[in-house]
């Protein structure tokens, strides 16, 4: 996949040179010319013919055989690996969004928290399988954060396809094709989070950000045009500075709130390193500074237990993994290293109950035999 990705990218550039290098050197042809009239045709026909197309699926039976074989948990495999590419199976994806959709149900407003689906999922799916996301930043949203927190970013990149929509139909000629290839862009990005965790990957969710700036930003020639005309020129100019410092700021305040756990995120590591080579006050010193750069956060008290039991401090260990329970109890993978710990400061009875809230909490693993 990745060498035929590389192989179009190529193509398309050369493409793009070649066509650049003869429209400067001759005049486009006429057949090349396409009229709004024209374009607007082309348009209802093809929406007709996909229209036409989603009628022959449902009446053929083709859309509900492609449902059924998306729903499937176990659909049917094939000896060669490319031909899963044309498989309708969904991956166990239906039965993410069913889970992610009753965690909905359960805490609509709300919701159940940021990045705790998987451990809603390991309490109430009846299959035994490790995942972190829903595969659906809609699904996953709705899940985690409740109906406020879906239509904030849903809202946000509606706004955002909506105003590139808008903008390209009355935008200049020379401006309409990059803000129609911007707005598809946007359109992609939101298609692909749809069934996938794409907004994951750092690089991916950059460029949909990129792309929106382009959909929702006005032209600097019709800004200045209107800033630098008649008497109320200063209040139009001071008008439409406010609301770019407002977002100014408030980009700044959220590359912080996002700084703030991934300096966490680069002191657990490091303490996991110096762990890893023995190095037990530096990686308790790294662990420290985890914990004071988030103390919500359960992870960097997970981290000092660890180092605390590699160091036999059985107690301090023991105090460490309360402190993380108590900041994410659904976590099964707590309740393991507490019980472990309890075991090893022979409190036998210690752990068994933190191993029976580990199986309660993920009954279908097969570590608990489910």
């Amino acid at each position: 996949m990745l060498a035929l990705i590389c192989v179009v990218v190529v193509a398309t550039v050369l493409v793009q040179a070649v066509v650049l290098l003869v429209t400067r050197r001759a005049a486009r042809p006429a057949w090349l010319h396409v009229s709004r009239r024209d374009a607007q045709v082309l348009t209802v026909a093809i929406v007709a013919a996909v229209i036409a197309v989603v009628i022959v699926g449902f009446a053929s039976g083709t859309v509900s055989s492609g449902w059924h074989n998306f729903k499937l948990w176990q659909p049917q495999t094939h000896s060669n690996q490319y031909l899963r590419l044309l498989s309708l199976a969904g991956s166990h994806r239906y039965q993410y969004w069913q889970v992610a959709w009753r965690a909905f149900k359960g805490s609509p407003f709300h919701g159940i928290g940021p990045g705790t689906f998987q451990f809603y999922w390991y309490q109430h799916t009846t299959h035994a399988e490790y995942i972190q996301n829903a595969h659906s930043l809609w699904f996953e949203t709705l899940a985690e954060t409740g109906i406020v927190g879906w239509l904030l970013i849903a809202g946000f990149f509606a706004l955002s396809i909506i105003g590139g929509i808008v903008r390209c139909l009355r935008a200049a000629a020379d401006h309409r094709a990059a803000i129609a290839t911007a707005t598809a862009g946007v359109i992609a990005f939101c298609a692909a989070a749809s069934f996938d965790w794409i907004w994951q990957i750092g690089v991916v969710p950059m460029v949909a950000m990129l792309l929106v700036a382009v959909t929702v930003m006005p032209e600097s020639s019709t800004v200045w045009q209107h800033a630098a005309s008649g008497p109320r020129a200063p209040y139009t100019a001071r008008r439409r500075l406010r609301p770019r410092l407002a977002l100014g700021l408030g980009s700044v305040l959220a590359m912080i709130l996002i700084a703030i756990p991934l300096a966490s995120t680069a002191a657990v590591r490091a303490s996991q390193a110096a762990a890893a080579r023995g190095q037990l006050v530096k990686a308790l010193a790294d662990a420290n500074t985890a914990q004071a750069i988030e103390p919500g956060a359960a992870t960097p008290y997970l981290q000092r237990a660890l180092v605390l039991e590699k160091a036999d401090d059985i107690g301090g260990a023991s105090a460490s993994i309360g402190a993380a329970i108590a900041r994410e109890p659904t976590d099964y993978k707590l309740w393991l290293t507490a019980e472990r710990i309890a075991t090893e400061a022979d409190r036998p009875r210690q752990a068994l109950a933190d191993y029976r809230n580990a199986q309660a909490l993920y009954p279908t693993s097969l570590a608990f035999g489910g």
